[in-house]
């Protein structure tokens, strides 16, 4: 039987950061959650083009 240094309970973004710390570290880390994603709604892609700017709405939009 395998063992592990930390044990992650459900991987949403807290979760996931934690254990790549801790691997990051050295640690050996299992992590366990029911759904086959990580990090909840957190994702990543590349888009083609530059990356897009959040600009603040002027008070004229409100």
């Amino acid at each position: 039987m395998k063992s592990f240094e930390d044990l992650v309970v459900s991987a949403v973004l807290c979760g996931a950061v934690f254990a790549h710390e801790a691997r990051k570290a050295g640690k050996s880390v299992l992590v366990i959650d029911k759904r086959p994603n990580v990090a909840e709604n957190v994702c990543t892609r590349e888009a083609a083009g530059p990356p897009a700017i959040s600009r603040p709405r002027s008070s004229s939009s409100v």
